[in-house]
């Protein structure tokens, strides 16, 4: 596969544009060209021409650093040499784009991932990133409506709250839940769902040591947003308390959630401007100037940065592979082969004499397999490690580099889900 199809699709289509999304931008441009036609082009016009490009320059760099905040929070979650940046924008393109953000989980729409740890971390990121533009929202709610106003709505918002946490108990335990439910076929639909299932929890459970740094980055970049609020509109000469931007955040949020609402159709974008109209103050004509502002540096920005991950060289080699498996190691299974599939691993080569497990991870498939002695290449320190507790003579090796062993050391050499971790170098 090459390297454009991997990000556009085979047909070299955008995924957005191939689940048939594409009109939703003509409903946007629709409803902002019907409310600049309200407002009328002189008076917008004169609100543009006051306009200080100094606080357009501070909003497209706190615009930048928000957006790369993000992607570098799924590079910590996902590892150095996952395509984390690539799936990062793909995801957020999605999410603006398709009904109720579902479009959020296109990356894992592309070969050749690891669908449990990519679906568990997009999980993760949505409930942490609800999680910290709803606690900012109630906050900015109770200061701007007070306290005996805002505590009548203090049941929606444990209500909600309670939702993201049931969500992630049920999304971290549901290898444990499953177990309950009928046991299928490995090759059936149901029999998949359930496998997909486990695979996910896994993983999600796995993220535990890291979730307070990402939870630290995702707050962090929700509070930039803010900024870019407050930026945005000091440069008409209006300056909007951080509690009223907050709430108006929080309602654009929930609306592109409904499923005929996204982004794309400019509505979330229309009820955040309510609430600065009719809490703020903030005239019609600064807000929909403000409005344009933001989607062209949004798009200036957002769009550019993805150009510029598109056109990063993929890395093929393996120099993040040894610190992403080192993390993989620590968590409560690293791979899990059914008994019947090591049967037939090891039934291969029947007389196998001195054999080489290279990438031999866990030590799991050479623990596996009979014959003579068994040696073991790993490029993870912790994975040799626990391949070494299994048995296997293991040492710190890079599959892509020139091995310490002569050319007859081995009579069998068995490589077993390693090939797609080299790239091109195989």
């Amino acid at each position: 596969m090459t390297e454009r199809s991997e990000v556009f699709g085979a047909k070299g289509a955008f995924l957005p544009d191939r689940l048939g999304v594409r009109h939703l931008w003509v409903a946007g441009l629709a409803i902002y060209a019907g409310f600049l036609w309200y407002i009328g082009g002189d008076r917008i016009g004169a609100v543009l021409g006051a306009l200080d490009a100094r606080f357009v320059v501070a909003l497209v760099v706190v615009e930048l650093a928000a957006l790369w905040l993000r992607a570098a929070k799924w590079r910590v979650a996902l590892g150095p040499d996952s395509m984390a940046f690539r799936h990062c924008f793909v995801s957020k393109a999605g999410g603006n784009l398709t009904p109720a953000r579902i479009g959020e989980f296109s990356p894992l729409l592309f070969r050749g991932q690891d669908k449990s740890r990519l679906g568990a971390w997009i999980v993760a990121d949505r409930l942490m990133e609800a999680s910290a533009t709803l606690a900012l929202g109630i906050a900015g709610l109770f200061v701007v409506a007070g306290f005996s106003e805002g505590r009548g709505l203090m049941g929606w918002a444990l209500a909600v709250l309670a939702v993201i946490g049931v969500t992630a108990l049920a999304v971290a335990y549901a290898d444990r839940l499953v177990t309950r439910l009928p046991r299928f076929s490995k090759n059936s639909l149901a029999g998949k769902i359930v496998g997909a299932a486990e695979g996910v929890a896994r993983e999600f459970r796995a993220l535990g040591p890291q979730l307070p740094v990402l939870l630290g980055m995702t707050f962090a970049a929700t509070f930039m947003d803010l900024c870019i609020g407050l930026l945005l509109y000091a440069g008409f000469g209006l300056w909007i308390a951080f509690a009223v931007l907050a709430v108006a955040q929080c309602v654009h949020a929930l609306t592109s959630v409904i499923p005929l609402t996204p982004n794309a159709t400019g509505i979330p974008y229309v009820a955040a401007a309510g609430i600065l109209n009719q809490v703020a103050g903030v005239p019609i004509d600064v807000i929909a100037a403000a409005v344009g502002v933001r989607l062209l540096a949004g798009s200036a920005v957002f769009w550019g940065s993805f150009g510029m991950v598109l056109s990063m060289k993929r890395r093929g080699d393996t120099a993040g592979q040894g610190a992403l498996f080192d993390r993989l190691a620590l968590g409560p299974v690293l791979y899990a082969y059914a008994p019947e599939m090591l049967s037939r691993l090891n039934g291969l080569a029947p007389a196998k004499g001195r054999t080489l497990d290279l990438g031999c991870g866990d030590g799991v498939i050479g623990e596996a397999l009979d014959g003579g002695p068994m040696f073991g290449v790993e490029i993870s320190r912790e994975c040799a490690k626990l391949a070494l507790g299994r048995g296997l003579r293991c040492s710190l090796g890079d599959a892509t580099q020139a091995l310490p062993f002569r050319n007859d050391a081995f009579d069998t050499i068995y490589c077993v889900d390693v090939l797609h971790h080299l790239g091109q170098k195989w």
